[in-house]
């Protein structure tokens, strides 16, 4: 490091594990939660079966090209209608079914219900301009949740949740007898169903890509839980970044590319054993959500109540203490703050932020959405972006 000029001061070293650092990523918890950055919601999030824990879209990985089949599937109605799909064994999770509405294949069809094979709920066929006519019969299936899309309608469109993917990666009761079967078996079960019952018309090879989570390259899930989430702010982001140098130049115009196609607020839980505890409770006798205060941290909800006591909604003394984590981006993006001292020096933006370009949507997407929101000023004048450097 000598050799290459680096010129750190060593005092300001840190570890993001210590229970000094972590009690700072919770009071920066508990201020942004003040200031309704921080918000607590059942809504569906990116999952890990494998992990078993939420991710943030930043944390998806996605693989292009990979190998898929794409099934064409006859829907039972008054005057049958197919589909084609690449995950038949979302038919459990089927709440509708969509064509793009100047497709005129479909034009008196749209109203009419059908019944998905197999599981035997009926399911309307909408109309929505997202459909891509050209892919398999211009007819889709609704599911929650196959992707993003899905969830847009579903939301869009007051849609029935049926959720048929536990956890670990298996399917739900509300698959009926494929339920507890991990998620490729029942997929091969449910082919061979179709098949078996004259639904599945023909099947062809098609390219596909997968979201994948970063740390297990396991696919993805997208599931709906209680989960704690940071709001995202992009104009307020952006309006930051404008003023922070940027070398190279053009590593600023993919900060703006990652933060304008932020689709969800960045999901802050994680259902972990070890990272910095979500500083919460929660009142057993009527669910009230207690979020710390500054003066009781650092502290570890599930081995001490709250200092506050009884309940102010309900008089009990009966608390459960938070059991998941936070993300460990939550930490790394108040480094900024915590080398100034960090709540108890006023806070000036550091000089320099020297990363590589792999993590310009977490590392310097974070910490300007965390410190425009603490201190409303940018986290360090310039940004010095470097490419991956081998050593080999």
């Amino acid at each position: 490091m000598h050799t290459l000029g680096f010129s750190q001061d060593w005092d300001h070293e840190y570890k993001t594990m210590n229970p000094e650092y972590w009690g700072e990523t919770q009071r920066s918890f508990v201020r942004m939660a003040e200031r309704g950055y921080v918000y607590q919601d059942d809504h569906p999030v990116n999952w890990c079966p494998r992990c078993e824990t939420a991710i943030a879209d930043a944390e998806v990985e996605t693989a292009e090209g990979g190998d898929g089949t794409l099934y064409y599937i006859t829907f039972p109605g008054a005057d049958d209608i197919e589909i084609a799909t690449t995950r038949p064994e979302l038919l459990a999770a089927c709440v509708a079914m969509a064509v793009d509405p100047d497709d005129d294949r479909f034009a008196d069809r749209v109203g009419d219900t059908f019944e998905v094979p197999l599981f035997g709920q009926e399911v309307e066929l909408i109309a929505d301009e997202h459909v891509d006519s050209a892919f398999g019969t211009g007819a889709v299936m609704i599911c929650t949740f196959g992707d993003k899309q899905d969830v847009d309608w579903w939301a869009e469109y007051d849609l029935e949740t049926r959720m048929v993917f536990t956890e670990d990666g298996r399917l739900t009761d509300a698959a009926g007898e494929y339920g507890g079967q991990p998620i490729e078996d029942a997929k091969a079960a449910i082919v061979e169903d179709l098949h078996r019952g004259g639904h599945l018309n023909r099947s062809e090879p098609t390219e596909q890509n997968v979201g994948q989570c970063w740390r297990c390259d396991t696919p993805i899930e997208i599931l709906s839980r209680e989960q704690w989430f940071v709001e995202v702010r992009q104009n307020e982001i952006l309006e930051t970044a404008r003023d922070v140098e940027w070398i190279p130049g053009h590593m600023y115009d993919r900060l703006v590319e990652w933060t304008e196609g932020m689709e969800w607020d960045w999901v802050v839980s994680r259902q972990r054993e070890f990272a910095t505890p979500i500083p919460a409770w929660f009142c057993d006798e009527c669910g009230h959500t207690h979020v710390a205060e500054e003066a009781d941290l650092p502290v570890v909800p599930t081995d001490e109540d709250p200092a506050i006591g009884a309940c102010p909604e309900c008089g009990s003394d009966a608390w459960e203490g938070e059991t998941d984590v936070m993300d460990t981006w939550m930490d790394s993006s108040i480094t900024p703050l915590w080398v100034q001292g960090w709540p108890d020096t006023e806070f000036e933006p550091a000089t320099l932020r020297e990363q590589g370009h792999d993590i310009i949507r977490t590392w310097a997407f974070y910490t300007l959405l965390r410190v425009t929101a603490l201190e409303e000023e940018i986290p360090w004048e310039d940004a010095l972006i470097n490419g991956m450097v081998s050593s080999g």
